[in-house]
């Protein structure tokens, strides 16, 4: 994160888990629902548990962005747990919205290891793609090639 606010950017971190629909989380107006506690109004249906309504994510940052930044970097944290849908929505989003750049943990390395996002939702959910990077194979190779240094 400190690499990317030295390049210009603004970095949003987020958990990836329990967002919802991201479209509307990220680029629309949203209602969420707080946790009841057990709580309830007399002579209400619905508990007493009123929908609030949000605004977008995206947007709003883009619209409060200081003067000489770059762009919104989201950091999705744990998103290993987004399905296919999500992550295509979300290597959509930069060319809906250039100035936004997504960056998500999809695995549990100790060190960064940087590849485009098209690239590792073709290798993760097995979709034929002439730019497939296969994570398997590479370490392989990579002990293949300790081993016979040794």
């Amino acid at each position: 994160m400190r690499r990317l606010r030295a390049f210009g950017y603004s970095v949003l971190p987020i958990s990836a888990p329990g967002l919802g629909d991201l479209a509307s989380y990220f680029t629309q107006i949203h209602g969420v629902r707080p946790a009841h506690l057990g709580k309830s109004t007399s002579g209400s249906t619905d508990w007493g548990i009123q929908v609030q309504f949000l605004p977008p994510i995206v947007n709003y940052h883009l619209e409060n962005l200081p003067p000489k930044t770059k762009g919104l970097a989201l950091w999705l944290i744990d998103g290993k747990k987004l399905d296919f849908q999500e992550l295509t929505y979300l290597s959509t989003l930069p060319s809906q919205e250039p100035k936004v750049k997504i960056l998500i943990e999809l695995g549990g390395d100790r060190k960064f290891s940087w590849r485009p996002l098209k690239d590792c939702i073709h290798s993760s959910f097995d979709v034929p793609s002439a730019h497939t990077i296969d994570p398997i194979k590479l370490t392989a190779t990579a002990r293949t090639n300790r081993s016979a240094r040794s």
